[in-house]
């Protein structure tokens, strides 16, 4: 454990369950000081990532629906492959980009990424658009990093 070894006199169990508790809100005070060291800590060291379901349910929808794109396949695929593979997304998110974002921050860029991946395929007419699961990760990689670098270098 990649926590362990930066912090080796932390409990590594109290260490996990602090980073899930931050990521869901709850306050560094509830914590003993000696673990508010891990605050500054990359969402990636997190075992776990806890989406928020709003968010998420917003980040599906903005996929559009076959009676508008005019496609064969609907590119909003699988809520369940989505969320699997966003929360894995979201988890290597601070070590892909070397950055220290908090998940707040993540879902702005995320959100900033994806529509315009989805602004530039309505502009093609929809034409090779990939199904949103497969836009953030699949065999070949992952468009959403591709298009989250560009945000990131604007």
């Amino acid at each position: 454990m990649k926590l362990q070894k930066r912090f080796p006199d932390l409990d590594p169990g109290v260490m996990d369950l602090y980073m899930t508790a931050r990521q869901k809100g709850v306050q560094r005070d509830f914590f003993p000081e000696e673990y508010h060291v891990l605050e500054n800590v990359s969402m990636s060291y997190a075992k776990g990532v806890h989406l928020d379901k709003e968010w998420i349910q917003r980040w599906i929808s903005k996929w559009p629906s076959p009676s508008i794109t005019g496609l064969t396949y609907s590119v909003s695929g699988n809520t369940a492959a989505c969320i699997r593979n966003m929360k894995r997304f979201i988890r290597d998110f601070n070590g892909t980009f070397n950055l220290q974002y908090e998940l707040e921050e993540i879902e702005r860029v995320i959100d900033e990424a994806t529509d315009l991946y989805l602004e530039e395929k309505e502009y093609d007419g929809w034409e090779f658009t990939k199904k949103n699961a497969k836009f953030i990760l699949d065999s070949n990689g992952s468009v959403l990093e591709t298009y989250i670098r560009q945000v990131l270098n604007q």
